[in-house]
């Protein structure tokens, strides 16, 4: 049968607004939430089908599980043929993870030390995230900021490397959105200039936000060092004199 007639009736859940539609049609006849209707989606010949695609936002704050009811009608000549179908929509804050790992440390005594760490930021929400600031906190009586494979916007050798947004463009950022599922990874390189016995290396996520600006939460990590040298610079180190079986050598040191 084909239907000369379509209407259709959403009902949205509560703490649900309409924002826009897209396609064809595009909005719908009466917005008056939390209904939705379009009140004439034109004619459905045999085996077609049509598509409403629309978008809508929740009531910052909202979370669990909540369910959209869609009815529609067609008509024919014999009447009006209903049917209805629901949906779950999940609500969960956006949330991302963080994991800092010390990867590399020079245990020799020959200068310069180094020490390496990797930053993995992973999404574990369901929606993008859209500003994602960063920051490295290191104890500078001990260590020293070489470099990292995205620069900080403030890379003073002063304790704290900031970064305003990761997702912004290179050198200081991906250039991208975090999306979920995805990572991003930084690695940092720190030089010894100081025997460590112990230290506490924290990294924090201050404040991200995903696209629709909603708050996510603020993880910390930290990694701990332990019995790194700060190692000896040698000027020389030479065999001076050989007699018999006595060998003779020296070296000297900057410090």
């Amino acid at each position: 049968v084909t239907f000369s007639r379509l209407t259709l009736t959403d009902t949205l859940p509560t703490d649900f607004y309409y924002i826009r539609g897209s396609g064809v049609p595009t909005d719908p006849d009466v917005i008056a939430e939390p209904q939705l209707v379009w009140l004439d989606l034109g004619p459905l010949a045999p085996g077609q089908s049509l598509t409403v695609t629309f978008a809508v936002t929740a009531t910052p704050g909202v979370i669990g599980t909540y369910w959209n009811v869609a009815l529609v009608g067609g008509e024919y000549p014999g009447g009006v043929l209903t049917d209805t179908d629901d949906a779950p929509v999940a609500l969960t804050d956006p949330s991302i993870a963080l994991d800092k790992q010390l990867v590399g440390a020079d245990l020799d005594e020959v200068a310069p030390n180094y020490v390496t760490f990797t930053i993995l930021i992973t999404n574990t929400g369901v929606s993008p995230i859209d500003r994602l600031p960063l920051v490295d906190q290191y104890d500078p009586a001990v260590l020293s900021f070489v470099t990292a494979t995205i620069h900080p916007n403030e890379p003073n050798d002063d304790g704290l490397l900031t970064w305003y947004d990761l997702t912004g463009p290179a050198p200081h950022g991906f250039g991208q959105n975090l999306a979920p599922g995805e990572s991003f990874r930084i690695t940092t390189v720190f030089r010894v200039i100081q025997n460590i016995t112990v230290t506490l290396n924290v990294v924090t996520v201050p404040n991200p936000v995903d696209i629709y600006n909603n708050p996510a939460n603020s993880p910390r990590d930290d990694e701990e060092i332990r019995n790194v040298p700060t190692a000896v610079e040698l000027l020389y180190f030479r065999v001076a004199e050989v007699r018999g079986q006595q060998v003779r050598l020296e070296w000297a040191t900057a410090a």
